[in-house]
């Protein structure tokens, strides 16, 4: 399961111009992107709750929890394997990470 949250992280990190002008978050506004929120990255939906878990759901019924976290400029988490961070950049219902994996684009379900 560990290899399939990394994809998970790949997946959410689709360059995108539009957004690639905007700052990325930092601190508390990074924060509150994510709590309370809900993404969906090419069919894979990530639940962000305020107390910091995290539900990732990968289709036919897998879900895998684990945690996530704000440090400084960056988003961390983790969910079946180690910790991942990357930079966020938002543009309305529209997010774009830049991780490890390069930049991939998400959208908010819940906006």
């Amino acid at each position: 399961m560990a290899a399939a949250m990394r994809w998970v992280w790949a997946a959410t990190l689709g360059l995108a111009g539009a957004a690639m002008a905007q700052e990325a978050l930092q601190g508390e506004a990074l924060a509150a992107a994510f709590a309370a929120r809900t993404i969906v990255v090419e069919g894979v939906t990530m639940g962000f709750r305020q107390d910091g878990t995290l539900l990732v759901e990968t289709g036919g019924g897998a879900a895998q929890w684990g945690s996530w976290r704000v440090e400084g400029d960056r988003l961390c988490w983790q969910a079946g394997g180690p910790e991942d961070c990357g930079t966020v950049r938002v543009d309305r219902a529209h997010l774009w990470l830049t991780g490890p994996g390069g930049v991939r684009e998400g959208v908010y379900v819940d906006l």
